[in-house]
């Protein structure tokens, strides 16, 4: 998953890319971590040397040794009402540690994952509550460069896929435990981490407007990720959205 991984790790002239390079560095600062302090904070499921993420629709696994993330495509999760986090897993039983069975995690996470996944355990706040207010990423109240936001060209890639699909979009985003909101010709708010969830808006073409398509964040997202991670957040999850179409 993530952003055609493997071609971004191709070496140039023999030496690592950029994104090898960041990746290796987010891992080194996650290994640093006083871990038994983040498994408190977000309430970790923990087996061995391992520990265990939900992002958008699936768990990883990442080694507290070495930062190495997985994920597992039969650990798929989605929102709901039980008990776990929020979330439930499809196909997988809840062991008596808090792990779930019959996972087995053998992909390696792209780079957008484990971008967003480190910056949230590595980077957040101590105490992290949500606004309630939602806000295009462009709004946010911080003293950032904004560049070209997060808006249309930043999606013009997905806007083209999903256009002219609006029930097979429907579905794809209830299939990673949307449920439907008030905004746009398709709207539904998202989990991405157990914790915290974005809103997904779509307005498809008409005579006068071309599809668009644009993402929603709560106005204290800045407390959990940086800036720059939330086109990590927002690419994979369009991702995700056009894998499930």
């Amino acid at each position: 998953m993530g952003l055609d991984m493997e071609s971004r790790y191709m070496p140039v002239n023999g030496r690592k890319s950029n994104y090898e390079i960041q990746c290796e560095m987010a891992q080194k600062k996650f290994c640093q971590l006083d871990h038994e302090k983040m498994i408190k904070k977000f309430a970790l499921p923990k087996e061995g040397n391992c520990v265990y993420f939900n992002y958008v629709n699936h768990r990883y696994q990442i080694n507290l040794e070495n930062g190495m993330v997985y994920y597992s495509d039969n650990g798929k999760v989605c929102c709901s009402e039980s008990k776990n986090s929020g979330r439930e897993v499809l196909g997988s039983e809840l062991s008596g540690n808090g792990i779930y069975n019959n996972e087995t995690y053998n992909k390696k996470a792209g780079f957008d994952e484990i971008m967003a996944i480190f910056d949230v355990l590595c980077e957040s706040k101590e105490n992290l509550t949500l606004s309630g207010e939602w806000a295009i990423a462009q709004s946010l109240d911080y003293n950032v460069h904004y560049g070209n936001g997060t808006g249309i060209d930043m999606y013009a890639g997905y806007t083209n896929a999903f256009e002219g699909r609006m029930e097979e979009l429907k579905t794809a985003c209830e299939k990673l435990g949307g449920k439907p909101s008030k905004y746009a010709d398709i709207s539904y708010e998202i989990p991405v981490f157990d914790f915290m969830n974005v809103i997904f808006e779509f307005w498809d073409s008409d005579e006068e407007f071309p599809a668009k398509v644009q993402i929603l964040w709560d106005k204290k997202v800045l407390d959990y990720v940086k800036f720059e991670t939330t086109y990590y957040i927002a690419g994979h999850l369009m991702q995700q959205i056009q894998e499930n179409m």
